[in-house]
């Protein structure tokens, strides 16, 4: 795992003393924002209830966010980093949406095509 200190971040020389400072993994081997919302949930000892009150949301939703099945919007993830203490870059979804994929699998085929023609043209195979 790749470990990136957030701006501000300091260590003095011997290496003992750091700022606050937020770590995060690399974007492809990061754990899922599901398991750092709860692991950070329980670290604080609240309950999914609680958390949810806190937010001004549902329980339901906060299990969804838990379970994968869903990812906090812009705003939750503010909400969820200051009440949690948890850096918002950690909760952004990874994966494309179903919708994304196809739109960006739509992209790779249009692309696929032009670069054919190109080559056909300049008689390149």
């Amino acid at each position: 795992m790749r470990i990136v200190f957030a701006p501000g971040t300091h260590i003095d020389t011997k290496g003992e003393k750091v700022s606050r400072f937020l770590l995060m993994a690399s974007e492809t081997e990061r754990e899922p924002a599901g398991s750092i919302i709860r692991s950070a949930r329980k670290r604080r000892g609240w309950s999914q209830e609680k958390l949810a009150e806190t937010l001004g949301t549902s329980r339901t939703q906060v299990i969804r966010w838990e379970g994968g099945r869903g990812y906090p919007g812009d705003a939750y993830r503010t909400k969820l980093a200051v009440v949690l203490d948890i850096d918002p870059v950690l909760l952004r979804r990874v994966e494309p949406t179903p919708n994304e994929l196809r739109s960006l699998e739509d992209r790779l085929r249009d692309l696929e095509t032009k670069l054919a023609e190109l080559q056909s043209r300049l008689h390149i195979v």
